[in-house]
Protein backbone atom coordinates (compact mmCIF):
# COMPACT_ATOMS: atom_id res chain seq x y z
CA UNK A 1 0.00 0.00 0.00
CA UNK A 2 1.41 3.20 -0.86
CA UNK A 3 1.42 6.40 1.65
CA UNK A 4 -0.33 9.45 0.33
CA UNK A 5 2.28 12.37 1.50
CA UNK A 6 -0.07 15.66 2.03
CA UNK A 7 1.76 18.99 0.08
CA UNK A 8 5.04 19.93 2.46
CA UNK A 9 4.99 16.99 4.47
CA UNK A 10 7.47 13.76 4.37
CA UNK A 11 7.07 10.72 6.10
CA UNK A 12 7.76 10.06 9.69
CA UNK A 13 10.48 7.62 10.09
CA UNK A 14 8.61 3.93 11.79
CA UNK A 15 10.49 4.89 15.10
CA UNK A 16 9.01 8.15 15.29
CA UNK A 17 5.76 7.19 14.80
CA UNK A 18 6.17 4.57 17.37
CA UNK A 19 6.99 7.04 19.65
CA UNK A 20 4.67 9.36 19.05
CA UNK A 21 1.54 6.75 18.99
CA UNK A 22 3.47 5.51 22.54
CA UNK A 23 3.03 9.57 23.51
CA UNK A 24 -0.96 9.26 22.45
CA UNK A 25 -1.62 6.39 24.46
CA UNK A 26 -0.21 7.33 27.89
CA UNK A 27 -0.43 11.58 27.35
CA UNK A 28 1.70 13.61 29.95
CA UNK A 29 4.55 11.25 31.08
CA UNK A 30 7.38 13.00 29.03
CA UNK A 31 8.34 8.97 28.15
CA UNK A 32 10.56 10.33 25.17
CA UNK A 33 12.01 13.45 27.01
CA UNK A 34 15.62 13.57 27.04
CA UNK A 35 17.27 15.97 29.63
CA UNK A 36 20.93 16.69 30.72
CA UNK A 37 22.60 19.06 32.90
CA UNK A 38 25.80 20.36 33.27
CA UNK A 39 27.68 22.33 36.15
CA UNK A 40 29.59 25.69 34.28
CA UNK A 41 31.79 27.80 36.27
CA UNK A 42 31.55 31.08 34.62
CA UNK A 43 28.74 33.33 33.68
CA UNK A 44 27.07 31.71 30.43
CA UNK A 45 24.68 34.68 29.32
CA UNK A 46 21.39 33.62 28.77
CA UNK A 47 20.90 35.73 25.78
CA UNK A 48 24.08 34.95 24.16
CA UNK A 49 23.62 31.13 24.54
CA UNK A 50 20.11 31.20 23.14
CA UNK A 51 21.76 33.38 19.93
CA UNK A 52 24.30 30.27 19.45
CA UNK A 53 21.56 27.57 20.15
CA UNK A 54 19.48 29.52 17.77
CA UNK A 55 22.80 28.82 15.34
CA UNK A 56 22.56 25.61 15.53
CA UNK A 57 18.74 25.34 15.09
CA UNK A 58 19.47 26.91 11.90
CA UNK A 59 22.01 24.48 10.80
CA UNK A 60 19.74 21.13 11.22
CA UNK A 61 16.65 20.63 10.02
CA UNK A 62 15.86 18.03 12.58
CA UNK A 63 15.84 20.96 15.31
CA UNK A 64 13.14 22.63 12.91
CA UNK A 65 11.22 20.14 12.37
CA UNK A 66 7.37 19.87 13.18
CA UNK A 67 5.30 16.07 13.00
CA UNK A 68 1.55 16.40 12.49
CA UNK A 69 -1.00 13.95 11.90
CA UNK A 70 -2.95 13.40 8.88
CA UNK A 71 -5.46 10.51 8.00
CA UNK A 72 -4.43 8.63 11.55
CA UNK A 73 -0.11 8.22 10.35
CA UNK A 74 2.64 10.73 11.72
CA UNK A 75 4.28 13.16 9.27
CA UNK A 76 7.00 16.04 9.32
CA UNK A 77 7.37 19.54 8.50
CA UNK A 78 10.65 21.41 8.34
CA UNK A 79 10.13 24.67 9.30
CA UNK A 80 11.74 28.20 9.51
CA UNK A 81 14.21 29.03 12.23
CA UNK A 82 13.46 29.68 15.54
CA UNK A 83 15.36 31.15 19.05
CA UNK A 84 14.64 29.54 21.90
CA UNK A 85 14.28 31.23 25.14
CA UNK A 86 16.14 30.36 28.40
CA UNK A 87 14.37 29.45 31.61
CA UNK A 88 16.61 30.88 34.97
CA UNK A 89 16.02 30.44 38.49
CA UNK A 90 18.22 32.07 40.98
CA UNK A 91 19.50 29.68 43.85
CA UNK A 92 22.38 31.84 45.02
CA UNK A 93 22.09 32.81 48.57
CA UNK A 94 19.95 29.86 49.38
CA UNK A 95 20.71 27.27 52.39
CA UNK A 96 18.75 24.48 50.52
CA UNK A 97 20.02 25.50 47.27
CA UNK A 98 20.85 21.62 46.36
CA UNK A 99 16.93 20.78 47.05
CA UNK A 100 15.93 23.54 45.44
CA UNK A 101 18.26 23.08 42.24
CA UNK A 102 17.46 18.99 42.16
CA UNK A 103 13.81 19.87 41.97
CA UNK A 104 13.82 22.70 39.28
CA UNK A 105 15.78 20.05 36.91
CA UNK A 106 13.08 17.54 37.69
CA UNK A 107 10.44 19.83 36.78
CA UNK A 108 12.42 20.59 33.51
CA UNK A 109 13.13 17.12 32.94
CA UNK A 110 9.53 16.18 32.97
CA UNK A 111 7.83 19.17 30.83
CA UNK A 112 5.96 17.55 28.30
CA UNK A 113 6.40 19.06 24.73
CA UNK A 114 3.88 19.78 22.48
CA UNK A 115 5.35 17.91 19.20
CA UNK A 116 2.44 19.99 16.77
CA UNK A 117 5.01 22.49 17.06
CA UNK A 118 9.24 22.92 16.11
CA UNK A 119 9.67 23.52 19.83
CA UNK A 120 11.07 20.20 20.52
CA UNK A 121 14.57 21.63 22.55
CA UNK A 122 14.21 23.47 25.63
CA UNK A 123 16.75 25.47 27.88
CA UNK A 124 17.76 26.21 31.35
CA UNK A 125 20.02 27.75 33.64
CA UNK A 126 20.30 27.96 36.98
CA UNK A 127 22.23 30.45 39.24
CA UNK A 128 24.09 29.15 41.72
CA UNK A 129 27.06 30.34 44.39
CA UNK A 130 30.59 31.00 43.67
CA UNK A 131 29.60 31.67 40.06
CA UNK A 132 28.29 28.52 39.09
CA UNK A 133 25.41 27.94 36.98
CA UNK A 134 24.15 24.67 36.08
CA UNK A 135 22.71 24.51 32.24
CA UNK A 136 19.94 22.40 31.56
CA UNK A 137 18.81 20.85 27.62
CA UNK A 138 16.08 18.91 27.37
CA UNK A 139 15.13 17.64 23.52
CA UNK A 140 12.81 14.75 22.62
CA UNK A 141 14.06 11.94 21.38
CA UNK A 142 11.91 12.57 17.98
CA UNK A 143 14.70 14.90 17.27
CA UNK A 144 17.67 13.46 19.30
CA UNK A 145 19.68 10.60 20.34
CA UNK A 146 22.88 9.61 21.78
CA UNK A 147 25.13 9.81 18.71
CA UNK A 148 23.44 13.48 17.73
CA UNK A 149 24.22 15.19 21.75
CA UNK A 150 27.93 15.07 20.58
CA UNK A 151 27.16 17.12 17.16
CA UNK A 152 24.88 19.66 19.10
CA UNK A 153 27.59 20.21 21.94
CA UNK A 154 30.31 21.17 19.49
CA UNK A 155 28.35 23.23 17.01
CA UNK A 156 27.20 24.97 20.24
CA UNK A 157 30.61 25.62 21.44
CA UNK A 158 31.71 27.29 18.20
CA UNK A 159 28.77 29.64 17.77
CA UNK A 160 29.13 30.49 21.53
CA UNK A 161 31.55 33.70 22.19
CA UNK A 162 33.00 31.61 25.17
CA UNK A 163 33.32 28.10 23.98
CA UNK A 164 35.63 27.35 26.89
CA UNK A 165 32.28 27.60 29.45
CA UNK A 166 30.28 24.92 27.39
CA UNK A 167 30.59 21.34 27.71
CA UNK A 168 32.39 19.63 25.33
CA UNK A 169 31.12 16.42 24.11
CA UNK A 170 31.92 13.50 26.49
CA UNK A 171 31.17 9.89 26.78
CA UNK A 172 30.53 10.33 30.33
CA UNK A 173 27.38 12.36 28.86
CA UNK A 174 23.66 10.63 29.86
CA UNK A 175 20.64 12.00 30.46
CA UNK A 176 19.53 13.00 34.05
CA UNK A 177 16.74 10.82 35.13
CA UNK A 178 13.45 12.61 36.60
CA UNK A 179 12.45 9.69 39.00
CA UNK A 180 16.39 10.03 40.58
CA UNK A 181 16.56 13.80 41.14
CA UNK A 182 19.99 14.87 40.30
CA UNK A 183 22.09 15.68 43.32
CA UNK A 184 25.71 16.92 43.31
CA UNK A 185 27.94 13.58 42.32
CA UNK A 186 25.39 13.53 39.16
CA UNK A 187 25.66 16.97 37.30
CA UNK A 188 29.15 16.75 35.72
CA UNK A 189 31.64 19.46 36.85
CA UNK A 190 33.05 21.97 33.68
CA UNK A 191 36.03 23.12 34.37
CA UNK A 192 37.16 26.76 34.70
CA UNK A 193 37.65 28.25 31.57
CA UNK A 194 41.62 29.06 30.79
CA UNK A 195 41.82 25.47 33.31
CA UNK A 196 42.66 21.83 31.41
CA UNK A 197 40.12 20.90 29.12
Amino acid sequence: MTRTVPGGLLPAANVQERMWLAERLEPGLGRYNVPYAWEVQGRLSPAALADAVATVIERHEILRTTFVEHDGRLYQRVDEPWTPTVATVNLRGLPSARHLLAGWLSEQARKTFDIGTNRLLRLGLAELDGDRQVLFLGLHHLVSDAASLPIFLRELRAAYRQPALLPEPSPGDRPIRPSEPAGEASIPKLPRPGGPQ
